[in-house]
């Protein structure tokens, strides 16, 4: 078939091989019954590779081959093959570096990532994913028809948006212990979603142990509520997302991940208490949520996902764990924060991550060696204004930071090593050895705000900083045995 060149478009986020990437403008073509458009991924004027973006909608068979244009085939959109209802089956040519199928089922490369389940696939109702799979890709199964049953391996991390939307004949889904996110909408339009409704199982809704819905009108989330089944481990992606009364949300001990936009625009929720076991903050997830003012975060939290309190225009106060590594793009974009002291673990401020804060007066950097983009909107009280002070050490990342754009700097004064005292760290009180009268010295301090007068020695847990949680973990390894009684 004749290819046709039409008009110059905007990229959107698509899979390279198993991630999702943006990528500038490019031309769009047509060749046989795939649409394809020529990406200059680095943007240094030269295409990179193609991309498939969609197909005709007729088509039962679809071959996904090595090149298009003499550029590899290396991406496909999300939604590529979402609106074909008759597609049967994936062949991929064996030239192909990136894409494999199995079965007729369109898989990446390397196995991990299910790309595309055929939405008319001549198969049993019950499918078993390979054991190689990781990730179950956006709109994978979107449209089947003929699935009843699905079951995932140990192996799946991830379910993605939409994954599951209007397969109506789906009524079972195990999910392993593995998965730490499912996108939004993943199993909407599922008979596994529209029996509970049906049968007002509600006000919240579950594929395994996993909520996946809930009713509009719910108004809290309590951890001791009957609403929420014993054993959930995970909220799925906009499960409570534009719930106009939800207020008050405490969320379970069972639940360790909190999934992309689960609770975003919640106009009403003033209160959220998290876990000791919580893992994962999805992206988006508390974004636009307007009247909340203060959270505490576990120190089990691994994960802080982009935008998660993006526009929280209350949230005022907020701590950040020693196990968070990185401050993600636009993580308190448009926030109340006031202050934010980074703990020496942050390894990284990503793009526009304290954007817009008009209340921020300090940011301390405690990693001398923090990766900080360097935009003026990365700190910003408006645009790329910023008034306030930026405190770190002399010779950091921070300082060179800030004096690129002629900002404030706090020192805290040498490399970011804490001098020697001449004390075994944990001796908080200089009596030459460490029991529980020097966490009572800590805490006794900090609750009297005179943690100025705490020595060097009171930083027991090597953070760079003095806190409860140096009183705590004394308290802690004198308890286990690790620390002699004295």
């Amino acid at each position: 078939m004749k290819k046709k060149f039409l008009s110059a478009i905007v990229a959107a986020a698509c899979l390279t091989s198993v991630s999702a990437v943006s990528m500038p403008a490019v031309n769009a073509a047509v060749d046989g019954n795939l649409e394809y458009k020529l990406v200059d991924f680095d943007k240094d004027g030269r295409l990179d590779y193609a991309v498939i973006t969609g197909c005709d909608s007729s088509a039962t068979s679809l071959t996904i081959p090595a090149t298009f244009e003499n550029y590899q085939v290396r991406a496909i959109e999300d939604d590529a093959f979402a609106k074909n209802k008759v597609l049967e089956e994936f062949t991929v040519s064996d030239n192909n570096l990136y894409f494999t199928q199995v079965g007729g089922v369109l898989f990446s490369k390397d196995s991990e990532t299910l790309v595309c389940y055929p939405s008319a696939k001549k198969q049993n109702t019950k499918y078993t994913i390979p054991s190689a799979v990781k990730y179950i890709a956006n709109n994978a199964f979107i449209n089947n028809k003929t699935l009843t049953e699905v079951v995932l391996p140990s192996s799946v991390n991830s379910i993605g948006s939409s994954a599951f939307e209007e397969c109506v004949n789906l009524e079972k889904v195990s999910i392993p212990s593995s998965v730490e996110s499912i996108g939004r909408d993943a199993f909407w339009d599922t008979k596994l979603l529209e029996n509970q409704i049906k049968n007002e199982q509600g006000p919240i809704y579950y594929a395994d142990s996993w909520i996946i819905y809930s009713d509009s009108d719910i108004e809290t989330v309590m951890s001791d509520s009957k609403a929420i089944k014993v054993g959930t481990v995970g909220i799925a992606g906009g499960a409570f997302t534009e719930h106009q009364k939800l207020s008050l949300v405490d969320i379970p001990a069972s639940i360790r991940y909190i999934s992309e936009f689960a609770f975003y625009d919640c106009d009403e929720l003033t209160s959220v208490k998290f876990p000791s076991a919580i893992k994962i903050i999805g992206q988006g997830a508390f974004e636009n949520c307007d009247r909340l003012t203060e959270l505490t975060l576990p120190d089990t939290l691994g994960s802080l996902g982009a935008e998660a309190f993006k526009n929280c225009t209350k949230l005022a106060r907020v701590n950040i764990p020693t196990s968070i590594k990185n401050i993600a793009a636009s993580l308190f974009e448009g926030s109340a924060i006031v202050a934010a002291d980074l703990p020496a673990n942050i390894e990284s401020i990503e793009s526009r991550a304290f954007a817009n804060c008009p209340n921020l007066h300090n940011v301390t950097i405690r990693n001398k060696d923090c990766a900080i983009v360097d935009q003026p909107d990365t700190i910003s009280n408006s645009g790329t204004l910023y008034n306030g002070t930026i405190t770190g050490y002399s010779g950091s990342t921070a300082q060179t930071y800030t004096n690129s754009l002629n900002r404030t700097f706090d020192s805290l004064g040498g490399n970011g090593e804490l001098p020697s005292t001449g004390f075994e760290q944990g001796d908080a009180n200089h009596d030459g050895t460490i029991n529980v009268m020097d966490a009572s010295f800590i805490a006794r301090k900090l609750s009297q705000k005179k943690v100025s007068e705490l020595p060097e020695s009171a930083d027991y847990n090597g953070d760079n900083r003095i806190n409860v949680m140096d009183a705590s973990a004394i308290a802690r390894d004198l308890a286990s045995g690790k620390l002699k009684k004295k």
